[in-house]
């Protein structure tokens, strides 16, 4: 029994001894108290520092969107496909959003001389070559494709002479292609005229003819940061 007694003595010592242990362990680093918790100090200032650069670069401020004398800047934030394409009376923005993307999560803003798609809260926001009408202006979405199209028409618009038989042909093709279009497009809310409605889906198959056309693109994804 003594024997069993002694095994069990030494073992509380082992791990008395094993305590002691950490105990001096940690005497030992304390030891340098000043030093140590200076360090430690530093070490939670830069962890800090660290946490804050990361919390400022995810709410970083808005990016410039015009320049010092109030021109709009070209901006592409959600770095998205788009073409900027123009004929004698419109200039027409397609935007490749992407099919699925609900409608609530876009916006469409048409000024004078620039307009500003935001997706998911990032701008794409493109200078005009020349002035537009706010009023007239239109936002639809494909529901073939997903994409937004802006068709915004000039303020100038090519004088033709009413009586030249090419304007009256020309006015009935039009026509017909104006109402073959209303049937697959629904008109955009005539109240949203500064800031375009497209919370309604709207059917087209002439979406992506209109704006890869004939009249050639002056600007595209790559000329956009």
């Amino acid at each position: 029994g003594d024997g069993n007694k002694k095994d069990s003595t030494e073992k509380i010592k082992e791990k008395k001894t094993h305590e002691e242990n950490v105990d001096e362990f940690w005497s030992q680093k304390t030891s340098y108290t000043p030093e140590s918790r200076l360090e430690v100090h530093n070490h939670m200032k830069e962890l800090k520092k660290k946490e804050e650069k990361q919390n400022d670069s995810s709410s970083k401020p808005p990016r410039k969107l015009y320049a010092d004398d109030g021109r709009a800047f070209n901006v592409n934030e959600p770095k998205v496909d788009f073409s900027l394409t123009e004929d004698d009376k419109n200039i027409i923005l397609d935007v490749a959003v992407f099919k699925h993307m609900d409608s609530s999560l876009l916006d469409c803003d048409v000024q004078p001389d620039f307009v500003r798609v935001t997706l998911k809260g990032k701008i794409l926001q493109l200078s005009l070559s020349e002035e537009v009408n706010v009023e007239n202006s239109t936002a639809k979405r494909s529901l073939i494709t997903g994409h937004l199209l802006v068709t915004m028409p000039k303020v100038k618009q090519p004088f033709v002479s009413e009586n030249s038989t090419e304007t009256k042909s020309a006015k009935q093709s039009n026509t017909t292609e104006r109402k073959e279009n209303e049937s697959n497009y629904l008109e955009v809310d005539p109240k949203a005229r500064k800031c375009v409605d497209i919370a309604s889906i709207i059917t087209d198959n002439q979406a992506s003819k209109t704006a890869s056309g004939p009249f050639g693109s002056h600007l595209t994804k790559k000329d956009v940061k």
